[in-house]
């Protein structure tokens, strides 16, 4: 909410950022990294492969990123080109 405006406009910070992640059969739901929280898968393709994902940077900065959805599904950090 306006926590999150204000650190954006006053810091130029951020905690999250959206990521293309890929897996088996993706739903949306929360993602973790061991036991935590990781972040929000929060839209599927059609071909559940792919999926928009809201990650927290701790998380996704880590060198070998490892997610679970809920149910247990491994999902990577897709490979971006810039």
């Amino acid at each position: 909410g306006q926590e999150v405006a204000a650190r954006m406009h006053n810091r130029g910070l951020s905690k999250r950022r959206l990521f293309v992640v890929t897996g088996r059969d993706l739903k949306p739901g929360i993602l973790k990294q061991g036991d935590v929280d990781a972040g929000e898968i929060r839209q599927v393709n059609s071909t559940a492969d792919k999926a928009l994902a809201v990650i927290k940077l701790a998380a996704a900065s880590q060198k070998d990123v490892e997610l679970k959805t809920g149910q247990g599904t491994g999902v990577r950090l897709a490979e971006t080109s810039a």
